[in-house]
């Protein structure tokens, strides 16, 4: 199933401090222009996800992440022209009660 992600406001709070001090515009992930439906995000950064930036994804380590899911071999990436047809090819993960799921978007113009 999908969900959304709980935001690290510690976390959020420090990046705007530095875009503030640096002068430049910072606008958090979890902000709702990015969160397309739930549990579906556009990255605010082309090809890369800030997950600093949510509690959960802070909780497991890259090699945690490998021991839970070392069969996964549905590809991650890939092209599509809508939200929908995405929908359709993680239909199984969607439908899935018993796991938590996000996906991250990055729009090619």
């Amino acid at each position: 199933m999908l969900i959304n992600l709980s935001p690290d406001l510690v976390e959020i709070e420090m990046r705007h401090e530095v875009a503030k001090e640096y002068k430049f515009e910072y606008m958090a992930q979890s902000h709702s222009k990015w969160l397309q439906e739930t549990g579906i995000y556009q990255s605010s950064f082309p090809f890369n996800f800030p997950e600093e930036e949510f509690i959960e994804l802070q909780v497991l380590t890259w090699e945690d992440r490998y021991k839970i899911f070392p069969n996964y071999e549905k590809v991650t990436y890939g092209v599509a022209d809508n939200i929908d047809q995405i929908k359709e090819y993680n239909k199984e993960e969607i439908d899935d009660v018993e796991n938590r799921y996000v996906i991250s978007l990055t729009p090619v113009w």
